[in-house]
Order: C-alpha cells, then sequence, then structure tokens
C-alpha cells in the first residue's frame, strides 16, 4: 500500500468546515500537521519553509516591550543574548522550582532566571527584564506560535482570504508524563486559544502511522523505539484485525527520562571543553560564568554530533570563543563513544522493560537520535543482530502524523475507517480514603469508566475525604459534605467512587455515590472540587489573564513586524529612487530641480534610517514611504510622459473632464432641492408630516464640508481659466517648465478625485433617501383609502332600508 493511501484509507469525510491539528511536541523541535477541508495531508512549515519548529522562543526587552522571536530567528538571538532563550522546557513541564529537573536546567542556561511563579504556587516561571512569565505561557507561545502557521497554511492553501481559525489539537506525549506534567501540557494548550482533544502516548502515534501503510491478517507485535532529544521510550505494541477494525493497543512499556540526544550533545561538549582548557590557560569557572560562549559551545557540540553520526571525526572551530581566543579542536567517534560508555546500558534497558520475554516481529526506529551509530550498534547487540531493526518509519515525522490519526479517531468529528486505539493506563490510579486505598485503574487498564467501592468508608457518615495518588504520589484531595444522617441511615453508608481517565489521561473523580449500607433506599451523588497539596493547575481565571497577555504580545509582535516590514520597503524605495535620479537619461532629460529634490530625499531619509527613533510610528514611516513613491512616480512621468501627459491636448481634455464633473455636480443639487420639495407637497396633499417621515429613514448622510467643497470647486473652476489662457495664447503652455505643468495637473486630478467622491456618496444616499420616502408615502396613500373605504361602507349600513318602514 502506497503512503498516499494513508488519506484514503483513514481519512474519509470532514464534517462541516472542522479542523484538526496536531502537534508532536519534542523537546528540542516540534512537528505539526493539519486535517482541514482543501488542506493537503502534510507538514505545517516554519516561516522559513522548514519542516520542524524550535520547541522554543526568545523573549527580548527592547526599548521598553517585549519582543518575541521563534525559530532560527530565535537561534540568532541567543548567540547574541543567551539570557533571552527559552529552549528544553519540556523538561519543566509540571514541575516545582525544588526539583532535580530544574536544576539541571539553571545550571545549563546560567544566564536565564528561573523563579517561583508564585509564593502559593511554586512551580516554574521565568523573570524578563523584570516581567515574569509563567513556564505555561512561555510553551503557549511556542503552540501559539504553530497555530498560526498552520492557520496560514489552510488560509494560503485555500486562495487566501478564508480566514480560518483552529481550535483543536491533538498532541503526542511521552507515556511516562504524570498529571501535573499532562495537566501544565493541557493549560498551555488552552493559554495558546487550543481545546486538546487528546494527548496520545508517541509510540503508540508511531505504531499508528506504521500500521496506515500496513493489514494484518494475524497479530503481531512490533517494538516502537523512540530516542528523542529529551527521552528514550520502548513501547511494545500489537496489531490485529477484527472484521474492517484496526486494533493497535499498547502492551508494554520502558524509558528512561532523561536519556537521548541531549545527553549525546552535553558529552560532546564536555569533550570539547576539556580540549580548549587544556590548550589555554582559561579557569573552568570562568569559561562556565560566560553565558553567550557556552552557548556557543553548545551549538558547536550539536553540529558535531551530527557530523559524527556519518563521519569518523569532526574539526569544531569557534571564532573568538572567550577573551578572544580562538575555539580550534578535532573529536573522533571513538572518543564520543568511550566519553559515552557509563551509559551505555541505558540504550537496552527500556527496551528489555518494554518487552519482557515476548517474541517481536520488529524493533521500529523513531526518533533523530537513533541515528547515532553506537545506539543501533548496541541494540543490535542486544536483539543478537540487527536484522530486527526496522527502518521503515520517517523517524522524525511518524509520530506527527500517527497523532494525527489517533486524533481523528478519538475526536469523533470525522469519518474515518474503523480503529480501536487502546492506550492502557501503564501507572496504577489509586485512591485513599479511611486509611485503606483502592485501585481504580492499574498499569494493564483498558477501561475509561470504573466505579470502585470505597472500604475505608464503610458505615461512615459525615464529611469525608478521598485522595487521588498516581503512581504512588499523592497528586489531589476531595472533601466531599455528606448529609445523610444515622436516621436516614442507621446502618451506615457505603461509598461508591465514580471516575474516568479522559482521551488526555486526565482523572476525573465526577462524584462519589453515598448509599445507606443496610437497604440501599437513600441514596445521594456527592461531588466536590479537587484541592491539590503539591503541583497546583492553572484556574480559570489565571488562564484567561496568560491568554490575555500573550494576544497583547502577538498584537505588539504584529504592530513591529509591520513597522519592520515599511522600515524595508522604505529603504528600498530610497536605493531605487537613488538610482534612479543617478540615471543618465533623468538626469538629461528631468526637471534638474525636481532631480535635486529627489537626490536630497533619499540622502536625508538614509540618514533618518540609519537609527530609527523608536517613537516613530508606522503613520510617520508610511508618509515619508509614500513620499518617496510620488517623487519616483512624478520623475518617471515627466521624463517618459512628459511631451504627453503635460501637452496641451491631454490639459484640454482635462478641462473638459473639469467642467463636466462641476456641472454634474451642480445639476445633482439642483435634482435633490426638486425631489425633496415634490415629495413635500405630497406629503402635505395627504396632510401628512413630511419633516416626521424624513426622520424616520435611516439612510447615513455624508458629511460633506460645504466651504471644502466650495474651495474645490473654485480650484477646478481656477484651472479651467489656466486652460482658456493658455488655449488663446499660443506658445504660452510651452514655456512653462515640465515641473510646474505636472504639478498643476496633479492638483487638479486630486481635486477632481475628491469632488467626485462627494458627488457618488451624495447621489447615493439621496437616492436611498427618495426610495425610502416614496414608499412610506404609498404605504400611508393605502391606509388612507382603506380608512376611505371602510368609512363609506358604515355609512350605507346605517342609511334605513324601505322594508322596515313598511
Amino acid at each position: 500500500m502506497k503512503v498516499l493511501d494513508l488519506v484514503a484509507l483513514f481519512f474519509v469525510f470532514v464534517q462541516g468546515w472542522a479542523s484538526l491539528l496536531a502537534i508532536d511536541f519534542g523537546q528540542d523541535y516540534s512537528k505539526a500537521a493539519l486535517v482541514a477541508p482543501g488542506v493537503a495531508f502534510d507538514l505545517i512549515l516554519t516561516d522559513e519553509t522548514k519542516r520542524k519548529h524550535q520547541s522554543g522562543v526568545a523573549i527580548l526587552a527592547k526599548d521598553g516591550q517585549i519582543e518575541r522571536k521563534f525559530n532560527s530567528h530565535a537561534l540568532s538571538a541567543c548567540t547574541r543574548t543567551p539570557q533571552s532563550c527559552f529552549f528544553e522546557l519540556k523538561s519543566l513541564i509540571g514541575r516545582q522550582i525544588d526539583e532535580p529537573q530544574v536544576t539541571r536546567f539553571e545550571k545549563k542556561y546560567q544566564g536565564i532566571k528561573v523563579v517561583a511563579a508564585s509564593s502559593q504556587r511554586p512551580t516554574v516561571a521565568f523573570d524578563v527584564n523584570g516581567e515574569v512569565y509563567l513556564l505555561e505561557e512561555v510553551l503557549g507561545m511556542v503552540l501559539e506560535e504553530i497555530k498560526k502557521r498552520a492557520e496560514l497554511h489552510w488560509d494560503q492553501t485555500l486562495g487566501g482570504g478564508s480566514s480560518n481559525t483552529i481550535s483543536d489539537v491533538v498532541l503526542s506525549v511521552p507515556g511516562f508524563l504524570d498529571q501535573a506534567q499532562r495537566t501544565a501540557l493541557v493549560d498551555a494548550a488552552e493559554i495558546a486559544g487550543l481545546n486538546v482533544v487528546a494527548l496520545i502516548d508517541d509510540g503508540l502515534a508511531v505504531a499508528l502511522n506504521y500500521a496506515s501503510t500496513r493489514d494484518f491478517e494475524q497479530k503481531q507485535y512490533h517494538v516502537i523505539y523512540d530516542v528523542g532529544a529529551g527521552s528514550t521510550k520502548a513501547t511494545l505494541v500489537s496489531f490485529s484485525k477484527d472484521n474492517e477494525t484496526l486494533r493497535v493497543e499498547n502492551e508494554g512499556y520502558g524509558y528512561d527520562e532523561t536519556f537521548g540526544g541531549n545527553l549525546f550533545t552535553e558529552s560532546l561538549q564536555a569533550i570539547i571543553e576539556d580540549k580548549f582548557l587544556a590548550q589555554h590557560q582559561i579557569k573552568p569557572e570562568t569559561l562556565w560564568s560566560d553565558a553567550r560562549a557556552m552557548n556557543r559551545l553548545r551549538q558547536s557540540a550539536e553540529k558535531a554530533k551530527l557530523v559524527l553520526s556519518a563521519n569518523s571525526e569532526t574539526k569544531v572551530s569557534v571564532e573568538s570563543l572567550i577573551n578572544d581566543i580562538d575555539l580550534k579542536v578535532v573529536v573522533s567517534r571513538d572518543e564520543f563513544e568511550e566519553y559515552m560508555t557509563e551509559h551505555m546500558d541505558r540504550i537496552v534497558a527500556p527496551l528489555a522493560a518494554a518487552v519482557g520475554d515476548r517474541k517481536v516481529e520488529s524493533v521500529i526506529l523513531a526518533g533523530g537520535s537513533t541515528r547515532v551509530p553506537f545506539v543501533q550498534k548496541h541494540l543490535a547487540k542486544y536483539l543478537g543482530g540487527d536484522a530486527l531493526l526496522s527502518k521503515s518509519v520517517n523517524a522524525d515525522e511518524a509520530a506527527v502524523f500517527g497523532t494525527l490519526l489517533g486524533g481523528i479517531s478519538v475526536s469523533g468529528k470525522f469519518r474515518t475507517r474503523p480503529i480501536e486505539l487502546v492506550q492502557h493506563a501503564t501507572r496504577n490510579f489509586e485512591l485513599a480514603a479511611g486509611g485503606q486505598m483502592a485501585v481504580v485503574f492499574n498499569e494493564s487498564s483498558v477501561s475509561r469508566e470504573a466505579s470502585v467501592a470505597l472500604p475505608g468508608l464503610k458505615g461512615m457518615l459525615g464529611d469525608v475525604q478521598v485522595d487521588f495518588f498516581e503512581a504512588g504520589q499523592l497528586f489531589s484531595q476531595y472533601k466531599f459534605k455528606n448529609e445523610i444522617n444515622s436516621t436516614a441511615c442507621p446502618g451506615g453508608v457505603d461509598y461508591f467512587a465514580n471516575c474516568t481517565l479522559d482521551s488526555r489521561k486526565l482523572f476525573v473523580l465526577r462524584s462519589l455515590e453515598a448509599v445507606c449500607a443496610d437497604n440501599g433506599s437513600v441514596r445521594s451523588s456527592l461531588t466536590a472540587k479537587p484541592s491539590h497539596p503539591g503541583y497546583k493547575p492553572l484556574g480559570s481565571l489565571a488562564k484567561y489573564q496568560s491568554a490575555s497577555k500573550l494576544r497583547s504580545l502577538t498584537n505588539q509582535d504584529k504592530q513591529r513586524q509591520q513597522r519592520d516590514a515599511l522600515i524595508n520597503s522604505l529603504e528600498a524605495s530610497l536605493y531605487d529612487l537613488r538610482g534612479y535620479a543617478e540615471d543618465e537619461n533623468v538626469v538629461a532629460n528631468g526637471p534638474p530641480s525636481m532631480v535635486r529634490a529627489a537626490r536630497d530625499m533619499v540622502s536625508e531619509l538614509l540618514d533618518w534610517l540609519e537609527d530609527v527613533p523608536a517613537t516613530a510610528s508606522v503613520k510617520d514611516i508610511q508618509e515619508k514611504y509614500d513620499d518617496v513613491r510620488v517623487m519616483r512616480i512624478k520623475l518617471e512621468t515627466l521624463v517618459h510622459h512628459g511631451d504627453r501627459l503635460l501637452s496641451l491636448a491631454e490639459f484640454a481634455r482635462l478641462k473638459e473632464k473639469a467642467l463636466e464633473t462641476m456641472y454634474k455636480l451642480q445639476d445633482f443639487m439642483v435634482v435633490m432641492s426638486q425631489d425633496a420639495l415634490s415629495l413635500r407637497a405630497n406629503y402635505t396633499e395627504l396632510g401628512l408630516d413630511f419633516e416626521e417621515a424624513n426622520k424616520r429613514v435611516k439612510v447615513k448622510v455624508p458629511e460633506v464640508d460645504e466651504q471644502e467643497l466650495e474651495q474645490r470647486m473654485r480650484r477646478i473652476s481656477d484651472f479651467v481659466g489656466v486652460v482658456d489662457h493658455f488655449e488663446t495664447h499660443e506658445g504660452e503652455i510651452d514655456a512653462k517648465d515640465k515641473e510646474t505643468l505636472f504639478d498643476l495637473r496633479e492638483r487638479v486630478l486630486e481635486e477632481l478625485k475628491e469632488v467626485q467622491s462627494t458627488y457618488r456618496a451624495l447621489k447615493q444616499a439621496h437616492e436611498k433617501r427618495i426610495r425610502s420616502l416614496r414608499e412610506q408615502l404609498k404605504k400611508a396613500e393605502k391606509r388612507l383609502e382603506k380608512k376611505a373605504e371602510g368609512a363609506t361602507e358604515s355609512a350605507q349600513e346605517a342609511e334605513p332600508s324601505g322594508h322596515d318602514e313598511l
């Protein structure tokens, strides 16, 4: 089956204008794909047409405002100002400020100021020039940028002007994410204006992509082995077919939360550092405290890692790394592998945990870091050869396409080929009450609904507390108010917890059923909002405030981008005008004063552009840009078309047009007055109030400055007089310089344009008003006729008949 059959296989029909965005959010890079009407099934590209989005952002304080940069623009900013860079955020999701993942981040990115979100909520936040940004807000910025790119792609695909909005998203995540991490990621998406339809385990996502181009007559077991930038996961999946339904199920899982591409990069960076420090008399602390130097070292190590995947050695050089000292070292693949020796067992540990003693058909490699040679070498050694290693999916993109397929299946908005996606809980979810634990979902659970008895509360009356534990860790507490008393239930109360594990693997205790223990005759469904003793999710108000903050930043970015684009256009137009004003033909045939004026304008504005003041508004820049364009047009007109446009015949034509415009407006003014007088007479004849009817007309009358209009008409009349003079004085026009004639022509054209615009607006409003007044008059006439007919009938009925007299 061809890869392109994937669309026909799974995605058959879209209901209405539904859309779904899929994002594979990685530690270093994210990929995105969109399903929507008229959109090809492909990746969403960055603004530089790259297939991978940087999973981070640069936040710079500039001229009293915050400026954000994404993708390669962010990386460029990081080189200059490393303290403005926020990358490798995935490891911080849902973490408290004192956890080891945060400590490692601070050590690695020393220029970044990590702070607690608040005293009541000690989660990760960042201080940027005195402004605090929650981790969820920074993640939201990245997701919002991807959303914006997807909406732009949709609009451009449909030819522009569609302005479609994407609101639903499905995200792929490591299966090991806990409730805090999943909640934080969902909060970040909501801040970005996205509703999270589902969180799909990334191993299952790759499995879906793999299955989309294959048929399975018999049940098969495969392992999705994924080494990403931040972690390594092994997911044992089974593929089976029941009639036409494809069943994809995760049946085993192993992971290492910190073994991945970033560890490889850090190891290479350490090798490069050691070589550099050995060559030069620099204290390690001096190097490590220089955030800019460490950032450049990190980038060099990343490049070296890519080179060593295909070569036995690489040269690493950085000009003026620190104290004007250049870095020049050579690193070999053997050195790299030797340095990684202590970590080699971590390569196969997740695989062993996931598979156990089961037989598998293949180990499917996913994630960019599976390309590192020693990773594949150790896998092959563990498996007894490389026969089971499969490169049958795109290691970088399989997850996002599988995520989209999983989201389509879960969302219910799309008609698809029957598919059963089975995600095991992969960990225990328990409730504690009255000193006893009750398992709601265990590691192998596939059900998403459960009702469990809480034996620790058996017989208790009054208020009760239930605590939720995930993998032995307390996450939330519920305090229920129970009003059932001993009179109603003398034998006490039994309690049953109704729970859900939703499509995002978020645990919800929907209600607590309290039932009389003796006969079950009295029941009460209790609900309570959870409290969180550890990680605290964002509340609705906090998410609204964060979303408002992001909208404000987005508007600032948009205005800044417009301003920057306008500055670029102004600069380009100035160089164009300078080149044109220096052209030999222009110098020879253009008016000398205008050529000089053009050159002076270029010189003045280029100096201004050297240091554009921050106070310069878009309006200021636009006016300067318009002035340059007008100057260019005037020069070009005079040089290339002056003889024709400034001829007596052309001015005579403009005179006739001017007279026609003046007469038309004057005649229309008379018509307006006559129409009004005629209708007023008709209204008066019927005894109707014309002024009252006129007030009821809902037509917006254009505002016309009569004095300004009169002045325009006078200037047009003056132009007619000038042309009359030219026509009666032979050779007079030839004595005028081109610049004077051009200005005369431009001025009258502008006056005519304004007068014609006024005429059209008045005419349209007048016609609507007259039509409305005539309709009112017609209705009034019908009412009067009906009233008169009624009066006649009443009079006839009142006359005595001759038969009555007899």
